[in-house]
C-alpha cells in the first residue's frame, strides 16, 4: 500500500492512500467549527452518491447517441495541446479511441 504525506495548507490536511484498484482520498480541517462540519456533513453525503454517478458524456456513449460531447472535451484539449505544442499521449490516444467508436454511431 502507498500513502501520501498529510500535509497541512491553510489548517487543512489530506492524504491519499493507493491499494490495488482502490484510492482514497481523506480530507480534513483542523479545529472545524460549526459551520465547517456542516459543510463537511454536506459532501460526504454528496459524495456517497457519487458511484452510480456517470458524465455526459459516458450516457451518450452508452445511448449511442450521434451528437456526444466528445469535441467539447477530448477534442478541445487535445487541440489545444497541438497548438502549444505540447505532447499529451494518452489523451490523443483515449480521444482517437473515443472517435472510432462514435463513428460506429
Amino acid at each position: 500500500m502507498w500513502m501520501a504525506n498529510i500535509h497541512d495548507v491553510c489548517q487543512c490536511g489530506f492524504s491519499i492512500a493507493r491499494q490495488d484498484a482502490f484510492t482514497w482520498l481523506c480530507i480534513g480541517v483542523k479545529d472545524a467549527d460549526e459551520r465547517q462540519q456542516k459543510k463537511i456533513a454536506e459532501v460526504t453525503e454528496i459524495l456517497k452518491g457519487a458511484d452510480n454517478a456517470t458524465s455526459s458524456l459516458q450516457r451518450d456513449f452508452r445511448i449511442r447517441r450521434k451528437q456526444t460531447e466528445l469535441e467539447t472535451f477530448s477534442g478541445y484539449i487535445v487541440k489545444e495541446a497541438k497548438k502549444l505544442g505540447v505532447s499529451i499521449p494518452l489523451s490523443e490516444k483515449i480521444y482517437q479511441g473515443l472517435m472510432e467508436m462514435a463513428e460506429k454511431f
